[in-house]
Protein backbone atom coordinates (compact mmCIF):
# COMPACT_ATOMS: atom_id res chain seq x y z
CA UNK A 1 0.00 0.00 0.00
CA UNK A 2 1.27 3.65 -0.98
CA UNK A 3 1.56 5.94 1.98
CA UNK A 4 0.05 9.34 1.86
CA UNK A 5 3.90 10.76 2.41
CA UNK A 6 4.98 8.99 -0.84
CA UNK A 7 2.24 9.91 -2.85
CA UNK A 8 3.15 13.70 -1.62
CA UNK A 9 6.93 13.10 -2.27
CA UNK A 10 6.24 10.91 -5.61
CA UNK A 11 4.25 14.57 -6.99
CA UNK A 12 7.19 16.74 -5.94
CA UNK A 13 9.70 14.92 -7.64
CA UNK A 14 6.95 15.17 -11.03
CA UNK A 15 7.43 18.98 -10.22
CA UNK A 16 11.19 18.42 -10.04
CA UNK A 17 10.76 16.72 -13.38
CA UNK A 18 8.75 18.80 -15.12
CA UNK A 19 10.58 22.16 -13.92
CA UNK A 20 6.88 23.21 -12.63
CA UNK A 21 6.89 25.89 -10.13
CA UNK A 22 5.17 25.81 -6.60
CA UNK A 23 2.44 27.72 -7.19
CA UNK A 24 1.72 25.47 -10.36
CA UNK A 25 -1.38 23.16 -9.79
CA UNK A 26 0.53 19.97 -10.94
CA UNK A 27 -2.75 17.95 -11.08
CA UNK A 28 -4.26 20.44 -13.18
CA UNK A 29 -1.32 20.23 -15.52
CA UNK A 30 -1.19 17.04 -15.85
CA UNK A 31 -4.76 16.46 -16.43
CA UNK A 32 -4.42 19.40 -18.99
CA UNK A 33 -1.30 17.49 -20.91
CA UNK A 34 -2.76 13.87 -20.74
CA UNK A 35 -5.87 15.40 -22.33
CA UNK A 36 -3.84 17.35 -24.75
CA UNK A 37 -3.87 16.14 -28.83
CA UNK A 38 -0.73 14.41 -29.76
CA UNK A 39 0.69 14.63 -33.21
CA UNK A 40 2.65 12.74 -35.64
CA UNK A 41 6.37 14.10 -36.50
CA UNK A 42 6.77 14.98 -39.79
CA UNK A 43 10.20 12.56 -41.11
CA UNK A 44 9.57 11.21 -37.72
CA UNK A 45 6.85 8.14 -37.82
CA UNK A 46 7.51 6.96 -34.50
CA UNK A 47 6.70 9.95 -32.60
CA UNK A 48 4.20 12.30 -31.84
CA UNK A 49 4.74 15.85 -30.46
CA UNK A 50 2.04 17.25 -27.72
CA UNK A 51 0.34 20.41 -28.94
CA UNK A 52 0.69 22.01 -25.66
CA UNK A 53 3.71 21.19 -24.66
CA UNK A 54 5.55 20.39 -27.60
CA UNK A 55 6.69 17.47 -25.91
CA UNK A 56 7.81 14.78 -27.49
CA UNK A 57 6.89 10.86 -27.36
CA UNK A 58 7.38 7.18 -28.82
CA UNK A 59 3.95 6.81 -30.56
CA UNK A 60 4.59 3.03 -29.87
CA UNK A 61 5.58 2.98 -26.05
CA UNK A 62 3.59 6.65 -25.30
CA UNK A 63 7.25 7.06 -23.39
CA UNK A 64 7.69 10.53 -23.29
CA UNK A 65 11.39 11.67 -23.56
CA UNK A 66 13.46 13.50 -22.07
CA UNK A 67 15.18 16.50 -24.00
CA UNK A 68 18.42 17.51 -23.60
CA UNK A 69 20.14 20.68 -22.19
CA UNK A 70 19.57 22.41 -25.32
CA UNK A 71 15.45 21.44 -25.58
CA UNK A 72 16.70 18.71 -28.06
CA UNK A 73 15.91 15.05 -28.28
CA UNK A 74 16.98 12.65 -30.45
CA UNK A 75 14.20 10.63 -32.99
CA UNK A 76 15.08 8.13 -35.26
CA UNK A 77 13.74 9.39 -38.67
CA UNK A 78 12.12 6.73 -41.22
CA UNK A 79 15.34 6.04 -42.93
CA UNK A 80 16.31 4.58 -39.29
CA UNK A 81 19.12 8.06 -39.14
CA UNK A 82 18.93 9.67 -35.91
CA UNK A 83 18.50 13.19 -35.51
CA UNK A 84 17.35 16.00 -33.09
CA UNK A 85 14.03 17.41 -33.19
CA UNK A 86 13.82 20.75 -30.89
CA UNK A 87 10.80 19.64 -28.23
CA UNK A 88 10.60 23.02 -26.35
CA UNK A 89 9.07 26.28 -27.04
Amino acid sequence: MITSTQVVAALEQLRLILGLSSDVDLLAELNIATSAEWVQLEHYPNYQQNQRTKAIRNARTRRVLKADSKGYVKCKDRFGKWGNVKAVL
